[in-house]
């Protein structure tokens, strides 16, 4: 059934929500926070429901008021009590084997020593019965208010700007150039989740209550005390880089879905063909860019080109495709762009004019 139509029964019925409501679980938190991002305007069904749920579950129960408890003892009364000198159909309501059914033609009543008990368990029991049924039904919530939204942070940084970001709880990112970062603000009480996109490097202060979680689409990073690289552009290959610690990576590809990367260990994921790679890196080579160095090994064209266009905040313009497979090796501490592309014209035999905010690139 589609979510986006549930009414609050429905939530009530939905194995799924009330698990999530009564023995909650980290993949349940996530994917009704999901629901709640996706579908706001079911706020007030999801909250009527779960505290409807919430209430069952503990088994509170309200006393009846005088009135509904006069207005029941009447009905019971009226229900049991004979009905003398009329025609009119006695109705009697059997409460064990021995009772007996009289006929509409039956004239006399013969009093029996047990009718007084009988009327009293019946009373008893329907009195029960209504007293757990106004409890688990009657005492819906008349009105609850709908969460406030969630409010989150933001950080951009454009083209040619490095940040240096300061988290609430004490965490520390460096965000590349072209990258942004999103966040609830001040975290969940049980969980520390950011959404990257782009390159940045962490710092992650230890939290054993909360674990800090970095999202790129399907796939999430996450650490307790850490300091590791997300590099998560676009369609390219995810990238993390473990420098200190260890981190949990869940992933929606390939067979196995949890890596753990130890100190010095990297994943590549690689989301067009659901596939991923495990392996070693240079701390250099990965961290240059938080420290002025640009460093291109064995480098495709394309990423090249997004790592300099953010770098200097410059578009580049390709007349002609390179041969196919050509890859780019160099590394650049502190560089004007000029310097940067005569090194990469040695080994590749580019030819550039740089024209206002334009590079002409001819292969």
């Amino acid at each position: 059934m589609d979510i986006s139509k549930f009414s609050i029964e429905d939530f009530i019925y939905d194995t799924g929500f009330r698990k999530w409501v009564l023995e909650p679980d980290p993949d349940s938190l996530q994917y009704w926070n999901e629901i709640l991002l996706k579908y706001p305007y079911q706020a007030a069904n999801i909250n009527k429901a779960k505290a409807i749920l919430l209430k069952m579950e503990s088994g509170e129960h309200d006393d009846l008021e005088a009135r509904e408890l006069d207005e029941i003892w009447e009905v019971i009364d009226c229900h049991t009590r004979p009905t003398f000198g009329t025609n009119t159909e006695s109705k009697i309501i059997p409460l064990h084997s021995k009772s007996e059914y009289k006929t509409p033609d039956t004239k006399m009543y013969k009093y029996r020593g047990d009718s007084q008990f009988l009327r009293v368990a019946a009373i008893l029991i329907v009195s029960a019965c209504l007293g757990m049924l106004a409890a688990t039904f009657n005492k819906y919530p008349k009105e609850i208010e709908a969460p406030a939204p969630l409010a989150y942070e933001e950080h951009h940084t454009p083209r040619g700007v490095k940040s240096f970001l300061t988290l609430s709880d004490g965490s520390t990112v460096i965000l590349n150039s072209g990258s942004s970062l999103k966040y609830v603000k001040g975290f969940d009480s049980d969980r520390r989740e950011v959404f990257l996109s782009g390159e940045a490097f962490f710092k992650v202060f230890k939290d054993t209550d909360r674990p800090f979680i970095v999202r790129k689409e399907d796939v999430s990073i996450e650490a307790l005390g850490t300091a590791f690289n997300v590099e998560a552009y676009g369609d390219e290959d995810l990238k993390i880089s473990l420098v200190t610690g260890k981190v949990a990576i869940a992933l929606q590809v390939g067979e196995q879905p949890q890596v753990i990367l130890e100190k010095g260990e990297s994943l590549q994921v690689k989301p067009l063909s659901g596939t991923w790679v495990k392996g070693n890196f240079a701390e250099d080579e990965v961290l240059g860019w938080t420290k002025k160095i640009i460093v291109f090994k064995n480098t495709p064209v394309s990423e090249a080109i997004r790592v300099l266009e953010n770098w200097y905040s410059i578009d580049f313009r390709l007349e002609n495709q390179p041969a196919f497979g050509l890859l780019i090796s160099g590394r650049f501490e502190d560089e004007t762009l000029e310097n940067v592309l005569h090194g990469l014209r040695y080994t590749t035999q580019l030819q550039f004019e740089i024209k206002d905010d334009v590079v002409n690139i001819k292969f």
